[in-house]
């Protein structure tokens, strides 16, 4: 309703037109205009911006300063702008339909409305909207508040609060899989220690250990060792998981061969697979590829990538590749099992989690297993990708970035062996001494050109760079022994194609010996390297100039 003020002026000033009064009339037209002003300064001094609005077409008719601030338009801009303007085009049925509310209930409260204002921010305000007349004609005043802020936390105080259901929700969820896996375990560990437990009850006792026959007690020996070792393969997972969980155990780098590697850890699992009746094998198009990394977590995740493939693969085949995509490393463990569904790939890592929905009794060692896979790949900065589907199979991946060296293909040979008539010989020793009489030796009286190498390791780049004629090896090497070092040899450049030379400082039986020269050409006693024992010894391996004589 109008100020009594007002109404009282605009009478006057009708009855002063009316009769024809030009002083009345110039006293209501001078009381008028101080009630506009007077309107004007509670307009500006208002704390909420105030819309006047035309009732049927919405169009803005006044306004206060605190609303061009709050809508971020000016003057100009809101003179030709009606109220439908500052709604997203979605809103504008439900708006007009509040807005026509005024028309039948004068005084309508609408909370947490939002507009678009004039630099294209999206603000929210309570709008108190009420019906004013002014005799024959209505106006329709806004009254709109700034309600960004309180919007802007309600919805963070939601977003916390669905935060935390879920996290409760996750928790009650954890602490059940805890609990299945808990009892899984126990079984798990229980079930091989009864076994022994049994097994060591029947010879313990006289009568039954008299009763059995050789074979049989032996029978009973393998089958405890048997459980023996399952029961320590599972304890050894458990305690590797607690110190990957607790951050103790670091990753080394060190230069390896990914094929050799590959190839080492594959061979325990082919007779296995064989006696299975599946298939299996180690892809590469290349005869090596060099990485920097680990090789003992490597070596892990190949073990528990392959025994997982093999355990839940009933007919076809489990295969392991190995390639180089530019610095990455990419393993890929391949098998025609069982595979798995798409619903479970998220949890697959998880240590309460296989293929299976929730644990089995089949399933805490396979858990464990890939539990461990994604802490190693994550200890060696790589990751670990899944493809798979049921009744088809499943692909592990492993990628390392940054950590290929070199490359060499299988159609690349030894670029420097035999070059203008030169023999090359590898001396492999941790002893320095011996491999400076070995080299002394080989350089004067054969006239090899000789490479050294004091480890296995490094053996191993070495006879990756270039095939050596001749290849002298220790067979007491650290990390990589001389026996590995031989099967390396005898893989990457055939088993005929160099000649290898045993040396040795322990006392070999006959039998011994004899096993050692079925693979070598020669085995030389390392406590015995003078130069006319060595001529004895080498004599029918090496083309020697009996007139040269070392200089030790």
């Amino acid at each position: 309703m109008p100020h009594p003020t007002y109404l009282h002026h605009l009478e006057e000033l009708k009855r002063a037109i009316t009769s024809g009064d030009g002083d009345k009339a110039i006293a209501a037209a001078i009381g008028l205009e101080q009630v506009a002003k007077q309107y004007r300064t509670l307009l500006e001094q208002a704390n909420d911006a105030i819309l006047i609005l035309e009732p049927e077409s919405g169009r803005i008719l006044d306004w206060n300063s605190r609303a061009e601030t709050l809508l971020v338009y000016n003057a100009g801009s809101l003179a030709n702008m009606s109220l439908w303007d500052l709604f997203p085009e979605s809103e504008l049925p439900t708006q007009r339909q509040e807005f026509e509310r005024n028309q039948v209930e004068r005084n309508v409260i609408t909370s947490e409305i939002s507009i678009i204002c004039g630099d294209g921010t999206r603000r929210f305000v309570d709008s108190s909207s009420s019906l004013i007349r002014f005799g024959d004609r209505s106006v329709v005043q806004a009254i709109l508040r700034d309600v960004s802020e309180r919007v802007r936390l309600k919805k963070e105080a939601e977003e916390y609060a669905e935060e935390l259901e879920n996290r409760n929700k996750e928790l009650a969820r954890s602490q059940r899989l805890k609990s299945e896996f808990l009892a899984s375990m126990s079984y798990d560990l229980l079930t091989p220690v009864e076994a022994i437990q049994g097994h060591c009850g029947i010879l313990l006792d006289d009568e039954l250990h008299d009763a059995l026959t050789p074979l049989e007690r032996k029978e009973i020996l393998r089958k405890m060792e048997k459980n023996a070792s399952q029961l320590k393969s599972l304890i050894a997972r458990l305690l590797e998981l607690s110190r990957l969980e607790a951050g103790a155990v670091a990753a080394l780098n060190e230069d390896v061969d990914l094929v050799s590697l590959v190839h080492e850890e594959f061979e325990p699992y082919r007779n296995v697979l064989a006696a299975r009746g599946l298939g299996g094998d180690v892809l590469s198009e290349n005869r090596c590829i060099i990485c920097r990394t680990d090789p003992v977590k490597l070596g892990n995740i190949v073990r528990l990538l392959l025994g997982n493939a093999a355990r839940f693969t009933e007919r076809g085949e489990v295969t392991i590749s190995v390639r180089a995509d530019g610095g990455t490393a990419v393993l890929s463990v391949r098998d025609t099992g069982i595979g798995m569904a798409h619903e479970y790939l998220e949890d697959i890592f998880g240590i309460f989690r296989t293929h299976e929905r929730s644990f089995t009794r089949r399933d805490l060692g396979p858990a464990l297993g890939l539990s461990l896979v994604k802490k190693f790949s994550d200890l060696l900065g790589g990751q670990i990708e899944i493809e798979t589907e049921m009744g088809r199979g499943t692909v592990f991946t492993l990628r390392l970035p940054g950590t290929v060296l070199r490359v060499q293909p299988f159609a690349e040979e030894s670029g420097s062996s035999g070059k203008n008539g030169i023999r090359d010989a590898l001396v492999v020793d941790d002893d320095r001494y011996t491999v400076e009489m070995l080299s002394e030796f080989l350089e004067c009286v054969a006239h090899c050109r000789v490479r050294k190498a004091y480890s296995g390791v490094d053996a191993q780049l070495r006879l990756t760079e270039q095939r050596p004629d001749f290849l002298f090896v220790d067979l007491m090497l650290p990390q990589i022994n001389g026996e590995r070092l031989l099967h390396y040899c005898e893989r990457m450049w055939g088993e005929n194609a160099v000649t290898k030379i045993v040396v040795t400082g322990k006392i070999l039986t006959s039998e011994e010996r004899s096993r050692l020269l079925e693979r070598a050409a020669a085995v030389i006693d390392k406590r015995n390297l003078r130069t006319d024992v060595l001529r004895n010894l080498l004599s029918s391996v090496l083309d020697l100039d009996h007139s040269a004589v070392p200089a030790h």
